[in-house]
Protein backbone atom coordinates (compact mmCIF):
# COMPACT_ATOMS: atom_id res chain seq x y z
CA UNK A 1 0.00 0.00 0.00
CA UNK A 2 1.32 3.49 -0.92
CA UNK A 3 1.80 6.04 1.56
CA UNK A 4 0.95 9.45 0.48
CA UNK A 5 2.74 12.78 2.44
CA UNK A 6 1.03 16.24 3.05
CA UNK A 7 3.05 18.82 2.10
CA UNK A 8 4.00 19.75 5.47
CA UNK A 9 5.04 16.14 6.24
CA UNK A 10 7.67 16.42 3.42
CA UNK A 11 8.62 19.74 4.66
CA UNK A 12 9.68 17.92 7.89
CA UNK A 13 11.81 15.29 6.11
CA UNK A 14 13.21 17.66 4.24
CA UNK A 15 13.74 20.30 6.89
CA UNK A 16 12.06 23.41 4.79
CA UNK A 17 8.76 25.09 5.18
CA UNK A 18 6.21 24.05 3.54
CA UNK A 19 5.18 27.03 1.43
CA UNK A 20 9.21 25.81 -0.01
CA UNK A 21 8.32 22.22 -0.83
CA UNK A 22 4.78 23.70 -2.42
CA UNK A 23 6.66 26.17 -4.64
CA UNK A 24 9.35 22.90 -5.43
CA UNK A 25 6.06 21.01 -6.32
CA UNK A 26 4.90 24.04 -8.83
CA UNK A 27 7.53 24.42 -10.47
CA UNK A 28 8.05 20.57 -11.33
CA UNK A 29 11.35 19.98 -9.18
CA UNK A 30 9.63 17.96 -6.58
CA UNK A 31 7.41 14.84 -7.83
CA UNK A 32 4.03 15.64 -6.14
CA UNK A 33 0.07 15.75 -7.19
CA UNK A 34 -2.58 18.66 -6.68
CA UNK A 35 -5.89 17.50 -4.12
CA UNK A 36 -8.20 20.30 -5.73
CA UNK A 37 -10.28 19.65 -2.82
CA UNK A 38 -13.96 20.90 -2.54
CA UNK A 39 -14.62 22.87 -5.74
CA UNK A 40 -10.71 23.74 -6.49
CA UNK A 41 -10.41 26.66 -4.08
CA UNK A 42 -8.27 24.52 -1.57
CA UNK A 43 -5.08 23.26 -3.43
CA UNK A 44 -3.45 21.06 -1.37
CA UNK A 45 -0.08 19.16 -2.60
CA UNK A 46 0.29 15.11 -2.01
CA UNK A 47 3.50 13.29 -2.23
CA UNK A 48 4.00 9.49 -2.98
CA UNK A 49 6.50 8.39 -0.35
CA UNK A 50 8.37 6.19 -2.59
CA UNK A 51 9.03 8.89 -4.96
CA UNK A 52 10.31 11.24 -2.39
CA UNK A 53 12.41 9.41 -1.29
CA UNK A 54 13.59 8.05 -4.60
CA UNK A 55 14.07 11.78 -5.81
CA UNK A 56 15.93 12.62 -2.81
CA UNK A 57 18.31 9.54 -3.44
CA UNK A 58 18.57 11.00 -6.92
CA UNK A 59 18.91 14.41 -5.82
CA UNK A 60 21.76 13.40 -2.86
CA UNK A 61 23.80 11.22 -5.75
CA UNK A 62 23.43 14.58 -8.50
CA UNK A 63 24.20 16.78 -6.27
CA UNK A 64 26.97 15.00 -4.11
CA UNK A 65 30.37 16.41 -5.62
CA UNK A 66 28.45 20.00 -6.65
CA UNK A 67 27.82 21.06 -3.01
CA UNK A 68 29.90 24.12 -3.82
CA UNK A 69 30.44 24.44 -7.45
CA UNK A 70 32.92 27.41 -8.15
CA UNK A 71 31.18 30.83 -8.96
CA UNK A 72 31.57 32.61 -12.37
CA UNK A 73 32.69 36.35 -11.64
CA UNK A 74 30.54 38.84 -12.69
CA UNK A 75 32.00 41.21 -15.68
CA UNK A 76 32.58 44.55 -14.59
CA UNK A 77 30.42 47.50 -15.51
CA UNK A 78 32.04 50.20 -17.38
CA UNK A 79 31.95 52.60 -14.09
CA UNK A 80 34.06 49.60 -12.27
CA UNK A 81 36.27 49.90 -15.45
CA UNK A 82 36.68 53.46 -15.05
CA UNK A 83 37.40 53.39 -11.42
CA UNK A 84 40.10 49.78 -11.57
CA UNK A 85 41.73 52.07 -14.70
CA UNK A 86 41.94 55.00 -12.40
CA UNK A 87 43.20 53.58 -9.81
CA UNK A 88 45.30 52.00 -11.56
CA UNK A 89 47.10 55.05 -12.54
CA UNK A 90 50.88 56.31 -12.19
CA UNK A 91 51.65 59.98 -11.82
CA UNK A 92 54.23 60.43 -14.80
CA UNK A 93 57.29 62.43 -13.78
CA UNK A 94 59.45 64.41 -15.93
CA UNK A 95 63.70 64.08 -15.86
CA UNK A 96 63.68 66.07 -12.75
CA UNK A 97 61.35 63.59 -10.58
CA UNK A 98 58.41 66.72 -11.24
CA UNK A 99 55.32 65.21 -11.33
CA UNK A 100 53.16 66.52 -14.31
CA UNK A 101 49.42 64.98 -13.83
CA UNK A 102 48.61 61.77 -14.18
CA UNK A 103 49.31 59.16 -17.05
CA UNK A 104 46.45 56.86 -17.39
CA UNK A 105 46.84 53.08 -18.60
CA UNK A 106 45.58 52.59 -22.73
CA UNK A 107 42.07 50.99 -22.73
CA UNK A 108 42.90 47.17 -23.92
Amino acid sequence: MKTVLTAAEVAKQLRVSVSQVSRLAARGKIPGAKDLGSGGINHKWRFAEELIDKWLLEETQRTRGSMNPPRQRRKATPVQRTINRVSQATERQDQNGNVHGTEYPTPE
